[in-house]
């Protein structure tokens, strides 16, 4: 799975989404809706640096977490961490692949984002998993998945009048409760190599937060980066889903409103 930019080269189509970045990264609502209800149904997971985890949850879908591809093996380049991911279980329609219902409904595109728990963006990897818990949301039928990555598309490759265009339609969708499950995600476990810089000023509260965290710092062989390392952790997941979603047999949910 190919992970959303590493940079700030899309930040011009960040600003077609206004204050949306801000606002998501300070003050966005806890997930559902007041007055709605949800089956809740809360997973547990671990996963180390490398590798993936998923649980298919129903109707064909499979929320995971895939490692982030960094493109790079070692040094200040080399990017440890995982993107949360909902997409569709093989061999089912819509196919699965980029971008997932999660990524779709969870702007802002192309910059520091919630579903991404990683080294990027300058943060380092005590930040990261500082972090929490992260909010985000997922189309949940198949029909939206699709429409929702022709807008993507639109978004970043038409011209400023489509992209404009794209962006109002895919925050109509994103904003429908209707159209819209819910989740949270919570570090509960972590091991890592600590990096040696000092947080970026808009992660001084989550690096503030790092001691109601549980982790073991671990030493890089020939000695650690700016950035460090991710090396494994344990996590849970509450996902906020419509009340008639059909749920993998055996699996156990509480219908719940779907605000908190």
């Amino acid at each position: 799975m190919k992970a959303c930019g590493r940079g700030f080269q899309w930040l011009d189509l960040v600003w077609l989404f206004g204050g949306v970045v801000f606002l998501c990264l300070t003050s966005c609502p806890a997930p559902g809706q007041d007055g709605l209800n949800c089956r809740q149904v809360t997973l547990a997971g671990e996963v180390s640096a490398g590798k993936g985890w998923h649980a298919a949850i129903g109707e064909g879908w499979i929320f995971g977490l895939v490692p982030i591809e960094s493109g790079a093996k070692a040094g200040e380049g080399h990017y440890t961490g995982w993107d949360l991911v909902m997409d569709r279980e093989p061999g089912k329609a819509p196919a699965a692949g980029y971008p997932d219902a999660l990524l779709l409904a969870t702007p802002p595109y192309g910059s520091l984002n919630e579903r991404e728990i990683g080294t990027t963006y300058g943060l380092r990897a005590q930040d990261a998993i500082a972090w929490g818990p992260r909010r985000f949301h997922f189309f949940s039928s198949g029909k939206d998945l699709v429409r929702g990555r022709e807008l993507f598309t639109q978004l970043m490759t038409g011209n400023a009048k489509v992209q404009s265009a794209a962006a109002d339609a895919l925050l109509r969708m994103v904003s429908d409760p209707a159209r819209t499950g819910a989740g949270e995600f919570a570090v509960v476990d972590a091991k890592l190599v600590p990096g040696s810089a000092d947080p970026p000023a808009f992660a001084r509260q989550w690096a503030a937060r790092l001691p109601m965290v549980p982790h073991t710092n671990l030493q890089a062989e020939g000695g650690g980066t700016a950035r460090g390392e991710l090396r494994w952790i344990k996590f849970s997941v509450a996902l906020w889903l419509p009340l008639g979603f059909h749920l993998t047999p055996g699996m156990h949910s509480e219908s719940v409103k779907c605000a908190k």
